[in-house]
């Protein structure tokens, strides 16, 4: 199971890295591709951890689930 996770959370990084600011440093949750989107439970402890570290911010605006990025995250030991 922690392999999978790494693998999601490896290719939001990509993702991240790619289109950083570059549009906009904001996404709905939905925009991203099927394999993060369709993960979150997996990754949301990694999540929660990031936004303690300031790389992104996590916000619901009318349902809406949103995604801020501030910096490029890295994993360092995801969470079990």
């Amino acid at each position: 199971m922690a392999s999978q996770r790494k693998k999601v959370l490896q290719q939001l990084i990509k993702c991240i890295e790619h289109d950083f600011g570059f549009y906009n440093p904001t996404w709905k949750w939905s925009s991203l591709p099927e394999n993060i989107k369709n993960n979150f439970d997996l990754i949301e402890k990694d999540l929660t951890l990031w936004k303690e570290k300031g790389y992104i911010d996590l916000f619901t605006e009318n349902d809406i689930l949103y995604l801020k990025i501030f910096k490029v995250p890295i994993i360092e030991n995801p969470q079990s």
